[in-house]
């Protein structure tokens, strides 16, 4: 029970950070210090392998300009309004930026516009501090709900473009390829709202990586030509070409005439840390082992340590070195951690909901906290829920198990098949306890639940003939029951009999057998010619 009071106490003190959420972005700092960016700002402007570099803080209006900071200058920014049908008038505004006391740009249903560098060898690198609040007016084809990042041309048939779906947030990385075919591309997994992230796009001509917060979180083979943007247009936000808006925060984008390595994604990200090459490639390698070198720095900032201990936290739990209950107690930690970024923070937070979702047997606190946080979606509370059902039944309360599954087989606006389920689990807990009868009346809603999904009436049915058999005092599953049945032989004609001591001359019985199958085959086709005989010939 000692681990159970360490995460209790864990979660009590971390619940600030769980439930942070707050609207008061000028508060918040994914690191380093307005000095620091300065200096950042400056060394990539004047980097040569720069193409376009943006950032806003010089944005006063829609009609400002946004300069780029590199290379040859060419390329600034304009503000393009593009109303969405049926949606109300949006307002130009500026946010508070990633790191106090700088800007960030507001785009929904307009869309910063300039013009695309070339990309003469073959390769490039795109980095933009982004922080998505949600599905914009704008839907792409068929209504469906995502967004443009930015793109070079439309991203389809020319150029390339990041995207972002909702609900989930995963980004799309695509390279557009003319008529008949279509672009090609990678996509990572969910990306939450809410919090600054760091996104790098790169291709070295081979390959295509997505780096989300310095993870790679999505890659693909493209070794295909480059289709120049045919309009030449560079758009950060909304820019039609069948995708939607996204409602985001832009504070800084940057184009690169190079692909990225691992160690130059990380540099960019923590560009306030002092990382040696060794901490590089320990990041880089992304091993248990390596992670755990990492770590055993003495000057490793604490932002990338927590990244670092996520990562490694994750990885253990995968290889089976550690237990999904220290995993989740080393996840509170982590949130625990004074001044930790949102959107460390918020890994974490994944991290974790995708263990509760599971069932694993946390202290109830800890269920308590995400079912009440701010940004978790109808779904993923009834997954709690069902998780929190699941790690009661692990722990023996069957009764507090069965009430968790009550509430949501109650929530009327529960979808069926969750109600199902819900009722399927309880029949599961209660069968657990012995209460049979209860069981079976779970089963019974579960199978009367309208729009019950009609691969489940097969598995309901197969549990209550299962308590059928337990109420007979028999075991709840018959092995044969499911098998197929192969029917008797039938008792034959004639038996002839074959032996290695058996000789020609004999007549094939038990006491005088043949000396070969040949014999036997023979005496048996000899008694045919005279029509079927009775049975079956059976030769030994």
């Amino acid at each position: 029970m000692a681990w159970k009071m360490i995460v209790q106490a864990l979660c009590l003190s971390a619940a600030a950070a769980l439930l942070a959420a707050t609207p008061a972005f000028a508060q918040e700092s994914v690191g380093g210090t307005i000095e620091q960016w300065v200096r950042h700002r400056d060394a990539t402007a004047t980097d040569p392998g720069v193409l376009r570099y943006y950032t806003f803080d010089g944005v006063h209006d829609a009609g400002s300009s946004v300069v780029n900071l590199a290379g040859d200058r060419a390329g600034a920014l304009t503000y393009q309004s593009v109303p969405a049908p049926n949606a109300p008038a949006e307002q130009f505004r500026l946010t508070a930026g990633r790191i106090p006391g700088r800007f960030a740009v507001h785009l929904d249903q307009g869309c910063y516009i300039g013009k695309a560098p070339a990309l003469p060898e073959k390769a490039f690198t795109a980095t933009l501090w982004f922080r998505k609040l949600g599905q914009g007016a704008h839907r792409g084809n068929s209504g469906t709900p995502n967004g443009m990042l930015i793109a070079a041309g439309n991203g389809y048939w020319d150029g390339w473009r990041l995207t972002t779906a909702s609900p989930s947030g995963a980004i799309g990385f695509e390279i557009g390829r003319p008529q008949p075919s279509s672009s090609v591309g990678a996509t990572t997994g969910p990306v939450a709202d809410g919090d600054w992230h760091h996104l790098a796009a790169t291709w070295d001509g081979q390959t295509m990586r997505v780096y989300v917060d310095g993870e790679l979180s999505a890659e693909c083979a493209y070794a295909g030509a480059y289709t120049p943007p045919v309009d030449e247009s560079l758009r950060v936000g909304y820019a039609d070409s069948g995708v939607g808006s996204a409602s985001l925060d832009v504070d800084e984008v940057a184009i690169y005439r190079k692909a990225f390595t691992p160690e130059e994604v990380i540099r960019d990200l923590y560009f306030y840390a002092h990382l040696s090459t060794k901490q590089l490639a320990q990041w880089s390698a992304g091993t248990a082992q390596s992670l755990t070198g990492l770590l055993q720095s003495d000057d490793l900032h604490q932002n990338i340590a927590a990244a670092a201990r996520i990562r490694l936290t994750m990885l253990q739990l995968r290889s089976g070195a550690i237990t999904q209950l220290s995993a989740v107690e080393e996840l509170v930690k982590i949130l625990d951690t004074p001044g930790l970024p949102s959107r460390i923070g918020a890994q974490a937070r994944m991290e974790l909901l995708s263990l509760l979702k599971g069932g694993v047997p946390a202290p109830r606190a800890l269920y308590d906290q995400f079912m009440v946080m701010e940004g978790v979606s109808h779904t993923d509370r009834l997954s709690l829920r069902l998780g929190m059902g699941h790690a009661l039944i692990a722990s023996m309360d069957y009764t507090g198990a069965c009430a968790e599954y009550a509430k949501i087989a109650n929530m009327e606006d529960a979808p069926p098949p969750w109600r199902c389920l819900a009722l399927m689990c309880m029949g599961h807990a209660y069968t657990r306890a012995g209460d049979y009868p209860a069981a079976q009346a779970a089963y019974e809603k579960a199978k009367a639940v309208p729009g019950e999904p009609r691969y489940r009436a097969v598995e309901i049915g197969e549990r209550l003939r299962e308590i059928g058999r337990l109420q007979a005092g028999k075991p709840a599953r018959d092995p044969l029951a499911s098998r197929t049945q192969i029917p008797a032989r039938p008792t034959p004609a004639l038996t002839l009999y074959v032996a290695t001591n058996g000789k020609e001359a004999n007549s094939g019985t038990l006491v005088s057998p043949f000396a070969t199958l040949e014999q036997a085959r023979d005496q048996i086709r000899g008694l045919k010619k005279d029509g079927p005989c009775s049975g079956a010939e059976s030769p030994w």
